[in-house]
Protein backbone atom coordinates (compact mmCIF):
# COMPACT_ATOMS: atom_id res chain seq x y z
CA UNK A 1 0.00 0.00 0.00
CA UNK A 2 1.45 3.53 -0.74
CA UNK A 3 0.00 4.69 2.73
CA UNK A 4 2.32 2.04 4.28
CA UNK A 5 5.61 2.96 2.03
CA UNK A 6 4.92 6.37 2.71
CA UNK A 7 4.91 6.36 6.35
CA UNK A 8 7.87 4.09 6.42
CA UNK A 9 9.73 6.72 4.22
CA UNK A 10 8.91 9.15 6.94
CA UNK A 11 8.91 7.52 10.22
CA UNK A 12 12.60 7.58 11.15
CA UNK A 13 12.49 11.31 10.90
CA UNK A 14 9.02 11.61 13.21
CA UNK A 15 11.02 9.43 15.56
CA UNK A 16 13.38 11.83 15.84
CA UNK A 17 11.00 14.95 16.40
CA UNK A 18 10.32 16.27 13.22
CA UNK A 19 6.96 17.77 12.86
CA UNK A 20 5.94 17.76 9.28
CA UNK A 21 7.34 13.81 9.10
CA UNK A 22 4.87 13.49 12.19
CA UNK A 23 2.20 14.71 10.91
CA UNK A 24 2.73 13.10 7.86
CA UNK A 25 2.54 9.81 9.60
CA UNK A 26 -0.06 10.40 11.25
CA UNK A 27 -1.95 11.08 7.88
CA UNK A 28 -0.99 7.93 6.83
CA UNK A 29 -2.39 6.12 9.66
CA UNK A 30 -5.57 7.94 9.39
CA UNK A 31 -5.93 7.13 5.61
CA UNK A 32 -5.40 3.42 6.63
CA UNK A 33 -7.84 3.43 9.25
CA UNK A 34 -10.49 4.59 7.44
CA UNK A 35 -9.65 2.28 4.03
CA UNK A 36 -9.68 -0.79 6.03
CA UNK A 37 -12.50 0.82 7.55
CA UNK A 38 -11.74 0.97 11.51
CA UNK A 39 -13.28 4.19 11.74
CA UNK A 40 -16.33 4.41 13.26
CA UNK A 41 -19.07 6.75 11.85
CA UNK A 42 -19.83 9.44 13.69
CA UNK A 43 -23.09 9.63 15.52
CA UNK A 44 -25.85 12.31 14.89
CA UNK A 45 -28.31 12.18 18.27
CA UNK A 46 -32.18 13.00 17.29
CA UNK A 47 -35.14 13.04 18.97
CA UNK A 48 -36.80 10.28 17.32
CA UNK A 49 -39.95 10.80 19.25
CA UNK A 50 -39.88 14.90 18.70
CA UNK A 51 -39.16 14.16 14.95
CA UNK A 52 -42.35 11.86 14.55
CA UNK A 53 -44.59 14.42 15.95
CA UNK A 54 -43.12 17.06 13.19
CA UNK A 55 -43.90 15.11 10.67
CA UNK A 56 -47.37 13.81 11.29
CA UNK A 57 -47.90 17.57 12.29
CA UNK A 58 -46.68 18.54 8.47
CA UNK A 59 -49.01 15.57 7.21
CA UNK A 60 -51.88 17.05 8.89
CA UNK A 61 -51.31 20.39 7.63
CA UNK A 62 -50.91 19.23 4.10
CA UNK A 63 -53.92 16.91 4.25
CA UNK A 64 -56.92 19.62 5.60
CA UNK A 65 -55.49 21.89 2.61
CA UNK A 66 -56.74 19.63 0.23
CA UNK A 67 -59.56 17.89 1.66
CA UNK A 68 -61.62 21.15 0.93
CA UNK A 69 -61.24 20.82 -2.76
CA UNK A 70 -61.37 16.97 -3.07
CA UNK A 71 -64.94 17.08 -3.81
CA UNK A 72 -64.88 20.73 -5.96
CA UNK A 73 -65.97 19.75 -9.61
CA UNK A 74 -62.83 20.84 -11.63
Amino acid sequence: MRYHRLQAAHWGKAIKGDTKASDIVLKCMQGTERLQDLVSPKRISIDAQKLGDDILALLADDGAGNDDDAGAAP
